[in-house]
């Protein structure tokens, strides 16, 4: 286990200090990240002075609820959201050279890049939440850190495992990244509102199917202490557990569709 920790990051880091001497590109990266989010939040504040609250919500309050899915999403896509390109590397038979190595192909899959926005997506992320916080002026006791910790890291297993499930598709079809962006994409953008707003077959979608609703909406009602509505009220201690099972089941599903991998001219 240590042993493949200390390559996982060695491997990172390794991936991090070349695009580091690209000082010009790592910079533009940032900024563009820090502008796209800025852009969105502005347009929801806007949206929020001229009509009000949204389903009941605050400004203040969904800021907190972004950060949070924002987090996740940040270190989920630091461990694994280049896994949506694996396609390419299958498609052209590139792949095999994964399955000569001494370690598992994903493990060495997902240590081999490490994309920069990420960085930006965190820091925005840490931003916001500040922000948020200050303004709605919660006072956090130990148990409300170690809960944001739980909910964090178990949203960053949920965001994870749809990552490895959509990439095992790769091993099958022809194309994954139209799935990537229509299905993941958009439960994306659908997870940073309030799920209240969505019909009922769409909540229990993106807490059944594509489970982003347990990434940050239903854990984010501890902290602000509000009450959970359509959902049973358990959902809120247990959702972000729920992510590592939910990760443990993607990866073995991956290992499942990679036997059923012909490789190129088999």
């Amino acid at each position: 286990m240590r042993y493949h920790l200390r390559l996982f990051f060695t491997l990172k880091l390794a991936h991090l200090k070349g695009r580091f001497s690209f000082h010009f590109n790592f910079i533009l990266e940032l900024i563009g990240v820090f502008s796209s989010v800025s852009v969105w939040l502005f347009g929801i504040k806007f949206a929020m002075v001229k009509y009000g609250t949204i389903g009941g919500w605050e400004f203040s309050e969904i800021l907190l609820l972004i950060s949070l899915f924002y987090m996740s999403w940040a270190i989920a896509s630091i461990f694994c959201i280049h896994v949506a390109t694996l396609i390419f590397e299958v498609r052209d038979g590139n792949f095999i050279k994964y399955l000569i190595r001494p370690i598992s192909p994903l493990y060495y899959y997902i240590s081999s890049n490490l994309p920069i926005s990420t960085i930006g997506v965190a820091l925005s992320s840490i931003i916001m939440f500040i922000w948020g916080a200050l303004s709605i002026g919660i006072n956090f006791t130990i148990i409300d850190v170690i809960f944001l910790i739980y909910s964090t890291i178990g949203g960053a297993a949920t965001i994870a495992g749809t990552f490895i499930l959509n990439s095992s598709m790769a091993f099958k079809q022809i194309d994954t990244t139209e799935t990537f962006e229509n299905t993941i994409g958009v439960s994306k953008e659908m997870s940073r509102f309030p799920l209240l707003i969505y019909p009922w077959y769409l909540k229990w979608i993106l807490v059944l199917l594509i489970p982003y609703g347990i990434v940050a909406y239903i854990p984010i009602h501890f902290i602000l202490g509000k009450q959970l509505v359509d959902f049973p009220d358990i959902l809120i201690g247990i959702s972000p557990g729920l992510g590592f099972f939910y990760l443990i089941f993607t990866w073995k599903i991956w290992n499942l569709m990679l036997r059923k991998y012909d490789a190129t001219g088999s």
